[in-house]
């Protein structure tokens, strides 16, 4: 800041101009005066000025520093995003391998299962054929003991008659 002396708005009475009554004098007087009250306002504007030139100087650094802060913010605020991005992309990739074990799971289940009725059917048709075969041999096994007795019972009779 520049600094200005004030100078009196009036001049100051001293003896000469006190004195003298001459028009010189009073237009001498009068000239110090506007001088005076240029100086006045030409400080007060220079004043002016350079109040108006902090001001703006500061509004900008006020500025310059609320844009950073904004870009900070911003910044603060992409960051979140991304990490709540991440993690909701771990997390659907977890649900989706979660997903895939239980299909899988499910999948080794029914094979298992369907395994098991196969060999289940298999065994039953197996004892089936084996049942089948035991009922057969029983058939056989009768009709030979049947066809046994009835010779054993003609053989007693020719047996017996043959003495």
């Amino acid at each position: 800041m520049t600094s200005c002396t004030t100078q009196p708005l009036y001049p100051s009475v001293d003896s000469d101009s006190a004195s003298s009554t001459t028009s010189g004098s009073t237009l001498q007087s009068a000239q110090r005066q506007a001088v005076a009250r240029h100086r006045t306002a030409s400080c007060a504007s220079r004043s002016t000025v350079e109040l108006h030139t902090d001001a703006l100087h500061l509004a900008r650094e006020l500025a310059g520093t609320l844009q950073q802060q904004l870009q900070a913010v911003r910044e603060d605020a992409n960051a979140r995003e991304l990490r709540t991005l991440d993690q909701l992309h771990q997390q659907r990739q977890d649900v989706c391998t979660a997903q895939e074990t239980a299909r899988r799971l499910a999948d080794a289940a029914a094979a298992r299962e369907e395994r098991m009725y196969d060999q289940f059917n298999a065994f039953m048709e197996r004892s089936r054929t084996d049942l089948l075969q035991m009922a057969e041999q029983k058939e056989r096994a009768a009709k030979l003991e049947a066809q046994l007795q009835l010779l054993l019972l003609l053989l007693c009779r020719s047996a017996n008659t043959s003495l």
